[in-house]
Parts: structure tokens; sequence; C-alpha cells
């Protein structure tokens, strides 16, 4: 990655990230995203002194390779596959899923490898994946007249394009909420069957 700007702390160089995330209109703006991310990334490196937490430093990573994988060439679909890999993923979705700019890359089904050695990828499907319950709260949650479509007012055009990141495993425990415990039942389940699966 090229230099971090001088001066500007890795903290800083993030909220300036997520002000112009938030501001966004266009590929330029995502561009400028990942380049600022990218050089709070090397700000908070050793040996410097602008360290991020552990949560900072994995949210960081974490929106880099997805905006990575969002813009959809080739090069960015690699060095992202290249980021995962050296956090212990072995398995991401299809470029298809994520890319906004579909090209010959993405002809192709079904999760990815990203270790040349690696098993055949293969998709499974689940009957019954959630329990009633957990499935008819969902569905009341995001029923058309439910109270989150108003909160969220997807139908405004001042309302910018946001999305949800949980963590799996929070450093501090919590009441948990029908969304985290859907996932996690999931996740469960998904473990279960495919044992080297990164959960």
């Amino acid at each position: 990655m090229a230099g971090a700007t001088p001066g500007l702390s890795a903290a800083a160089l993030l909220d300036a990230a997520q002000r112009r995330w938030l501001a966004a209109t266009d590929e330029r703006d995502i561009a400028g995203v990942r380049g600022l991310i990218r050089q709070a990334l090397l700000a908070a490196a050793p040996p410097t002194r602008f360290a991020l937490s552990p949560e900072e430093a994995s949210a960081a990573w974490t929106r880099l390779i997805l905006l990575l994988l969002q813009e959809g060439s080739a090069a960015r679909q690699v060095e992202a596959e290249e980021f995962l890999a050296a956090r212990g993923f072995r398995f991401r979705l299809a470029p298809g899923c994520l890319a906004h700019i579909v090209g010959e890359r993405d002809r192709v089904s079904g999760p990815q490898h990203l270790c040349a050695t690696a098993e055949p990828a293969c998709i499974g499907i689940a009957p019954d994946a959630l329990p009633l319950p957990v499935l008819a709260g969902l569905q009341r949650a995001f029923a058309q007249h439910s109270p989150f479509w108003d909160a969220h007012r997807y139908d405004d055009p001042a309302t910018g394009y946001f999305s949800y990141a949980l963590e799996l495993e929070p450093a501090r425990a919590r009441e948990e909420d029908l969304i985290m415990i859907a996932i996690k039942h999931i996740r469960t389940r998904v473990a279960s069957r495919f044992f080297s699966l990164r959960c």
C-alpha cells in the first residue's frame, strides 16, 4: 500500500473515510474511501504511534476488503483475496454476489476458494433453516407496515447508502437481538456441515 498522509492519525483518517463514505455519489468517491482506509491502516502499522484498537483495525480491514470486492475488477478481486487469505479465510462469495461491475471473471457460481489446493467449492440448501419462532419474528420485523421501514426511510432520496455490520463474537457481552439469534443459529448449522469453513 502507498504511504500514509503525514501528521494524520489512523483514527482521523478513518473518520475522514467514514464522512466520505456517507457522502459518496460515484465510484471516484468510493475510490477515495479505499485510499483513506489504506492510509489509516498504514498509519496504524508498527512502529507508528497511531495505533488502532483490534476492533477498529478489524472494522477497517473488513470495510477495505468489501470495497475491493465490490469494485469488481480482476486486480481488486485478487487483492481482496490476498487480504482475506492473510486473515485466515478460505472461502468467499462468488464475485457476482458483491461486485458492482460484472466481468468475465464473474461467470462462475458458488462460493470461491482462496487456496489453489482447496477441495471443490460446494453450496448447500437447508430446509427449515430457522426455528419457526425466529422466522416468525423476522417476518414481523420486516413486514410491509413494520416500523423498520419508516425508521430507515429507504424511499427518501436524502437517505444515503448504508448497511449493517455485526461482530459475530463481540468483545463485550450484550443482550442478543433477533437478528443475532438467527445469525448464530445459521452459523451453527453451517459449521456442522462444512467443518473446514471458518465461522
